[in-house]
């Protein structure tokens, strides 16, 4: 996940990652943005990506973190599991009528791909929607809390 920055929308710096894939963790290569981030009570956001899960683990999920309110480029937090992964049976792409394009039918990859809204309810807790295997649209309700 890359970001760039603008005062006037027609300037811009240059990009600079913001999200990148930590080896050794579940999220160890490829990172693409999730979610416009929403403001927490704090004054800092909170915002998910979408990864290809490494490891033992095998398709997509959604992680998460926590950017500076000030500095939106600085991850002040990060996720050391997957906000979510696939489960069900639908981000699993079983039953076959859950698989839709010729890569799912010749295999298929568990996913849960493109978190792409999030929803205040209140406080710090948002709906998450998401897609499953390109296919289903879901939602989940996420709790932001201080450790």
């Amino acid at each position: 996940v890359r970001s760039w920055q603008s005062n006037d929308l027609l300037h811009w710096t240059a990009a600079e990652d913001a999200i990148v894939g930590r080896p050794g963790s579940f999220d160890p290569g490829y990172c693409e943005a999730g979610a416009p981030p929403v403001r927490l009570a704090d004054g800092n956001y909170f915002t998910t990506y979408d990864t290809i899960i490494g490891s033992q683990r095998h398709g997509w999920a959604a992680g998460w973190v926590v950017l500076n309110g000030s500095n939106p480029r600085e991850v002040l937090q990060r996720g050391g599991e997957p906000l979510v992964e696939p489960t069900r049976p639908w981000e699993l792409q079983t039953p076959p009528q859950w698989n839709w394009t010729q890569a799912v039918q010749e295999g298929g990859v568990p996913m849960i791909g493109a978190t792409n809204g999030l929803m205040p309810l209140g406080g710090d807790v948002f709906l998450a929607w998401a897609c499953a295997s390109d296919s289903v649209v879901e939602a989940f309700e996420v709790r932001v809390t201080k450790w």
